[in-house]
């Protein structure tokens, strides 16, 4: 069985779901990540990823081990989404 790409699974919910891929959010920290963030109009990538990967990232969390998707979703997705 072929794996399931990242970036085609996250296309899969946000249809099914009837979202907007600009209105979604992804974490990654790998090459193998980068299709996903290039896709999700709110790319997150950890704070323990690549160099490659954080190169071109505007909104870096901290690792995976500090909590950074908890991090991540709070201060770019909650405290970003508030009305000012």
């Amino acid at each position: 069985m072929k794996p399931l790409k990242k970036s085609r699974g996250v296309r899969y919910i946000a249809d099914y779901e009837k979202l907007d891929l600009q209105d979604t959010a992804a974490f990654g920290d790998g090459p193998n990540d980068l299709p996903m963030l290039r896709l999700v109009g709110r790319p997150i990538v950890m704070g323990n990823g690549l160099d490659e990967v954080k190169a071109g990232a505007d909104r870096i969390t901290d690792d995976n081990e500090h909590d950074g998707v908890g991090r991540g979703i709070h201060k770019f997705i909650l405290e970003d989404g508030k009305t000012k």
